[in-house]
């Protein structure tokens, strides 16, 4: 199987989906080619989160476990191949 490095090409077969820096969904991932595939985390919410999160614990409340659920987005662009 050969990777499509040609921005002609469009993924048939295999899908690709980025990971690490892109799951933020940087501009990175829109400028490669084939575009990638990302997912969009809701950042503004996530820093509101973990300044809630520190100033709880500045105040001496200390609850036993921590889970917070944040909606994301798939960014879906020319890297992933169609659903059959």
């Amino acid at each position: 199987m050969e990777c499509p490095f040609d921005s002609t090409v469009t993924p048939r077969s295999t899908s690709w989906a980025g990971s690490g820096e892109c799951v933020d969904d940087t501009y990175a991932a829109a400028w490669t080619s084939p575009r990638l595939t990302t997912v969009r985390q809701p950042m503004r919410e996530m820093g509101r989160v973990a300044l809630r999160t520190l100033l709880s614990l500045a105040q001496g409340q200390r609850p036993e476990t921590y889970h917070f659920e944040l909606a994301t987005t798939l960014i879906e662009r020319s890297s992933m191949a169609p659903l059959d």
